[in-house]
């Protein structure tokens, strides 16, 4: 293949859907364990016969002559699922950002040495260099790139290197997702708009000038720009990355904001609905469709979202455990043969784990970002002071027994999370899409690790003020003990408290909670040292800063 030839530069004849149709009958023949025939493709598909003995022995799915085409084939063939069959049996190939298998998954399963490393092999044509390449010297190639078709490329990557073990594969991954946190990500998380990643650094701008049209040709502000499947791929990919680093807190904490803001937020919190572009700035109604999940990716991928919040709560190598989220959940280590049990509301500022059974291992606990005031430890009791390695602290190697209690504190705190752009324009109404305003930083206020959102604010003008540097302007509504506190726990249905705050005679409440109306981002003076940036910048502005030193 030529390296540095665009992918998605040519059309070669060859690039059909019937030839796609087959590649995917062929591997969906393997994945059932299904003989592959020329007469059931046919049936299956929808082609005819003499379309498929055209392509049959053209398209080996495993090995074959996939050496024979370009990237351009590869590049096309990742938007086509493994394929499903209706109840006729009747087999559908669709688009689909979202993949739930890959070559590289495939290959893990396959026993056969020369079979797998054939499948990895395969898995390697489908590479696309004008976009791996410049990623993998960490070169930012993602602007203006359709960004859920893109996400999911990056699983891939990070898939082959477990299978290869080919650094380029880890590093393009790995600089994709710094890339994202300080240059494309807002607050909740998410990325793009329009479905687009748009230029770097410009997260304000993209969020404050987008505009749609109505019947009569009138362009009005729409808030509407982060799409659900991307942060839904984006916590797929940090998970993953995080098997690889699991000592360093930075991926969990973006894992642990995208998955409580934007992925528990995109379902609405009294009936079924889920959200395909999630609703983001100057007073932002969340549009909540797809009932059903045929009615976009994000219908599917919604439905999914809300069944595993759990899943990237533990990880393990031999000898250690870390405990990544503070959820209400539960674990068996089978090598170990030791169960554990975590106790506490959602969200948590405790949580207590509980052990069942004896086992030799060292646990690590995360230490949020957001938890810089109260964080403490205590096992079976007693408080402790434990070693604290790159934001994990760490209980060393002991023996586990049935009855031991770890017992973690960890409040919540105010801070902000700044945006890495100005804002100096806005569209503010119907047909002003560029009003013009003084240059001013615009942040988001946070608690713990909680996107907070005001429905009361309505306009820019609203939406200014000044801070000190601890941001003692900004005050809890009331405590999770309080008569108020019980009563919206009720109304919340999580169990947990839901949190509020006020500033300038504004309430703030979590985003997830948000349906209507609510305006994310502030635009802010905060006092000399600008403490609320530096604290907020973790996502943001410092990381990036990190990674250019």
């Amino acid at each position: 293949m030529s390296a540095g030839r665009p992918y998605n530069s040519i059309t070669p004849a060859w690039r059909s859907k019937p030839c796609l149709k087959v590649c995917a009958y062929k591997l969906y023949c393997h994945l059932s364990e299904t003989e592959a025939t020329k007469s059931e493709c046919a049936r299956m598909t929808g082609l005819s016969r003499t379309t498929v003995i055209k392509w049959w022995n053209t398209v080996d799915w495993g090995y074959g002559d996939f050496a024979k085409f370009d990237e351009m084939f590869y590049s096309q063939a990742l938007k086509y699922s493994f394929a499903t069959t209706d109840a006729e049996g009747v087999m559908h190939i669709t688009y689909d950002e979202n993949p739930q298998y890959t070559i590289e998954d495939v290959a893990e399963e396959c026993g056969l040495t020369l079979e797998k490393a054939r499948l990895l092999e395969a898995a390697s044509f489908f590479d696309a260099p004008a976009f791996f390449d410049p990623l993998s010297r960490n070169i930012d190639d993602i602007r203006t790139r359709h960004a859920n078709q893109h996400i999911p490329m990056i699983t891939g990557a990070l898939r082959s290197y477990r299978g290869n073990g080919n650094p380029f594969y880890y590093n393009l991954a790995l600089n994709f997702w710094n890339f994202v946190q300080g240059r494309y990500a807002y607050a909740m998380g998410g990325v793009g708009n329009g479905e687009m990643f748009r230029q770097p650094y410009s997260q304000t701008l993209s969020m404050n000038t987008n505009v749609m049209s109505d019947y009569h040709r009138n362009i009005h502000p729409n808030p509407d720009i982060n799409e659900t499947c991307c942060a839904y791929n984006l916590a797929k990919l940090t998970k993953d990355l995080n098997c690889y680093d699991p000592d360093n807190a930075a991926l969990m904490d973006y894992y642990e904001r995208v998955l409580y803001n934007q992925i528990v937020g995109s379902v609405h919190p009294t009936r079924y609905g889920v959200c395909y572009q999630y609703a983001v700035g100057m007073n932002a109604t969340k549009p909540f469709g797809n009932e059903t999940p045929q009615s976009t990716c994000c219908g599917g991928t919604g439905a999914e979202n809300h069944v595993k919040y759990q899943e990237a709560a533990y990880f393990v190598d031999d000898e250690t455990l870390w405990v990544a989220l503070y959820l209400p959940t539960e674990a068996y280590w089978r090598e170990k043969g030791i169960r554990l049990t975590q106790s506490c509301e959602w969200p948590a500022q405790k949580t207590t784990i509980t052990f069942d059974g004896n086992a030799e291992f060292t646990l690590k606990l995360r230490v949020p970002y957001w938890a810089t005031e109260g964080f403490e430890v205590r096992l079976n009791g007693k408080l402790s002071t434990f070693n604290k390695t790159s934001h994990y602290l760490e209980i060393p190697h002991r023996q586990w027994r049935t009855g031991d209690v770890v017992e973690v504190v960890m409040p919540f705190t105010k801070h902000i999370f700044f945006n890495p752009d100005k804002m100096d324009l806005a569209a503010t109404g119907e047909n002003e899409t560029r009003t013009p305003f003084t240059p001013q930083w615009v942040g988001t206020l946070m608690y713990g690790p909680l996107v907070m959102a005001s429905p009361d604010i309505h306009s820019w003008q609203e939406a200014e003020f000044s801070l000190s540097a601890n941001l003692k302007e900004v005050k809890p509504l009331y405590n999770a003990s309080s008569k108020r506190a019980r009563n919206l726990q009720m109304q919340d249905g999580t169990g947990g408290p839901l949190y509020a705050l006020t500033l300038g005679g504004k309430t703030f409440q979590p985003d997830y909670y948000q349906t209507d109306h609510s305006t994310h981002y502030l635009r802010l003076q905060v006092g000399q040292g600008a403490k609320g940036k530096e604290q907020g910048a973790r996502g943001g502005e410092k990381q990036e800063l990190a990674q250019l030193m």
